[in-house]
């Protein structure tokens, strides 16, 4: 059987057949050229195991999904990393999202910018459309005190499950509190239940 927690590092994929969904920091890892200027040398390493996981996914022919939900997440996670490299390089204007827009020349380059993650996306994966219904809503906060995933990663994962894509790449910790998914992880917080599941799941 299968382990519920998964090592990107040492996983192979052997069926190619086998649907992987891509949560939207991984999503944002691979198809996001700029997403890792500036960032420190340990996380990096961290975020390159994404990158070569999916890579041997794409090479294996492994189908990638990934919700319109997580591509409405990554164009607003572009538009905020924007503005943080501008604050950088500018340090003396302190913008926020929307400042930015009003500027003219940058608004144009986070267009460009956006263009390129999004095309990236579309080449990379199947983007598949989901509903948020008042029913996942309900099981929501019915289900509170049995998960700690926010209310949009919840339906983005109650729709997968529904459409039985199991395989989610992700680096978030809260996912390993929903029980019907197969994670695909580099967080160390997770791998650290890997073992003892993997246990209970040979006997």
């Amino acid at each position: 059987m299968r382990c519920r927690i998964n090592n990107v590092k040492n996983y192979v994929p052997i069926n190619n057949r086998e649907i992987f969904c891509l949560d939207t920091n991984v999503l944002y890892w691979y198809c996001y050229p700029r997403s890792i200027e500036g960032m420190h040398p340990v996380r990096k390493s961290e975020i390159q195991a994404y990158y070569d996981f999916v890579d041997r996914l794409v090479e294996n022919g492994n189908p990638l999904v990934v919700s319109v939900y997580n591509v409405t997440e990554f164009l607003n996670v572009i538009e905020k990393r924007e503005c943080e490299i501008y604050r950088t390089l500018h340090p003396e204007f302190p913008i926020g999202v929307k400042d930015l827009r009003g500027m003219l020349e940058e608004r144009e380059r986070l267009a460009k910018n956006m263009r390129v993650g999004l095309n990236n996306v579309k080449e990379t994966c199947k983007i598949v459309d989901q509903e948020i219904t008042i029913s996942i809503l309900d099981k929501f906060v019915d289900r509170l005190e049995q998960h700690k995933c926010d209310v949009f990663d919840f339906a983005v994962l109650e729709n997968y499950i529904k459409e039985e894509n199991l395989n989610i790449v992700t680096d978030d910790s809260d996912f390993s509190t929903i029980e019907s998914i197969h994670i695909f992880t580099a967080n160390q917080a997770m791998l650290s239940l890997k073992d003892a599941e993997c246990r209970r799941a040979s006997l």
